[in-house]
């Protein structure tokens, strides 16, 4: 069986960016995350973190990679979605709007 190894740097450096972002020091944010995209093959956190990134740009006014990154992001989200039924994402919504 072949083991999966997780990129710690990518980990670290992933919960920075999102920390960076949420603090709004977006240049710091962009730097980090462009690192997990790049190295990070996880792909159940992957449109989250294009998404965090997409909206990083956009606040640095780089309109241009702020567009692939959110597109990215919501193509993603659109092949996740098709897995899920109606009734778990109705479910999801009513728990995040609740919170």
């Amino acid at each position: 069986m072949k083991q999966k190894f997780i990129d710690v740097k990518a980990a670290f450096l992933s919960e920075s960016g999102f920390m960076h972002f949420y603090k709004k020091r977006y240049i710091k944010a962009i730097r980090c995350l462009e690192y997990v995209i790049k190295n990070e093959s996880k792909t159940d956190q992957k449109a989250v973190t294009h998404s965090i990134l997409g909206q990083s740009y956009l606040e640095a006014n780089n309109t241009e990679k702020a567009l692939i990154h959110l597109s990215t992001a919501y193509e993603m989200y659109q092949k996740e979605d098709a897995t899920f039924s109606e009734k778990t994402e109705q479910e999801d919504f009513k728990a995040l709007v609740a919170a």
